[in-house]
């Protein structure tokens, strides 16, 4: 057979099996394995079938649901928290054997928490504070050691070396401040309110209480505050007490006596109210906008306290609860811990 006859019958034969494919469905190409297909394409100018094929896993990525805004600032603050922490050690203690936990930079939401629907309206609304930088607080209040040995007195009305010191007012906090500044050399203060609180959740988000959101406060059969309870009632008939619990104490109990935060701090609810820097004002925080390291009004009559006291009812331990009193109040359940800043 000549060249000529051979190439007609090969054409024919093509054209036969073209007619066939598409006369029963049957894509020739489905045949060739992707590699073979894609050279194919390639050849007469294609994208390929790899290039189709990542084209195609793209695709559902875009109906992957997103998170709510929310759970994403939470784990965007607790990186941010990570990044920050690795530069420091997370304890430290001082020239008086003062203990202090590191609370690393990130941010977190500040104010009573959803469902919280008793909190007072100076409480809310709820917003998102920056702390930009890291910095090391009080693993414990002040004890009344301590204070002795900066300011060479005790004016407790609970006495016990380890018992926190009481009886100080926001002014006298200030002046152990500046005194064990000036020892020591390094700057010690007492904490922002906003500091306090994001110490004081410890890293969790949206919970009434330092332990959680039940207001009995035990966590796994532990104990976790000392608070207005069973063992104060018997001595302070009158006081309205968290039913049915009993840490054991009357009035103030030893510091670190219960089980710590998430960052290793004690005490963060009940004990002794503890004195923060800012003037209090009620609309200070009346905004949803971010704030960044907010350092309370410039001026005003009264102080802020937080966390609580042995005292306390279950309303005032709640985390975002904010009381006030004069700069020169002194009570047996007021004291305070101290901040060191991260230099």
């Amino acid at each position: 057979m000549s060249n000529a006859k051979r190439t007609l019958v090969a054409v024919f034969i093509v054209l036969v099996v073209v007619t066939v494919s598409v006369l029963l469905g049957w894509n020739p190409l489905s045949a060739f394995s992707g590699v073979e297909r894609d050279r194919y394409d390639r050849a007469r100018g294609g994208g390929g079938v790899v290039e189709e094929a990542a084209k195609e896993e793209e695709a559902p990525a875009e109906e992957v649901r997103e998170e709510p805004r929310e759970e994403r600032e939470v784990v965007e603050a607790r990186l941010e928290r990570s990044a920050t922490s690795s530069a420091y050690p997370e304890e430290w203690t001082n020239s008086i054997g003062m203990k202090f936990r590191l609370i690393p930079a990130g941010s977190f939401m500040m104010g009573a928490v959803p469902g919280d629907d008793g909190a007072d309206s100076d409480e809310s609304p709820r917003h998102r504070v920056e702390i930009t930088k890291p910095f090391y607080i009080g693993a414990y209040e002040v004890t009344q050691e301590q204070w002795q040995r900066v300011m060479g007195n005790n004016p407790s009305y609970f006495k016990g070396s380890n018992l926190p010191v009481e009886q100080v007012s926001w002014n006298d906090a200030v002046s152990f401040c500046e005194k064990l500044s000036r020892m020591d050399g390094e700057r010690y203060r007492l904490p922002t309110e906003a500091e306090w609180e994001y110490a004081a959740r410890g890293g969790i988000e949206g919970k009434k209480y330092v332990w959680g959101d039940q207001s009995m406060p035990i966590v796994n059969g532990l104990k976790q505050a000392n608070v207005a309870d069973v063992s104060a009632k018997r001595k302070y008939s009158d006081l309205t007490i968290f039913a049915g619990y009993d840490d054991g104490f009357t009035e103030t109990s030893p510091v670190g006596s219960f089980a710590p935060n998430g960052y290793g701090l004690y005490d963060m609810a009940g004990n002794v109210w503890e004195w923060c820097s800012d003037w209090y004002n009620s609309g200070y925080y009346g905004t949803t906008a971010t704030l960044r390291d907010p350092k309370g009004p410039e001026q005003g009559e009264v102080r802020v306290l937080r966390g609580g006291s042995w005292f306390g009812v279950p309303w005032y331990l709640r985390s975002s609860y904010r009381l006030r009193n004069t700069p020169d109040n002194r009570s047996g359940s007021i004291g305070f811990r101290i901040l060191r800043d991260v230099k």
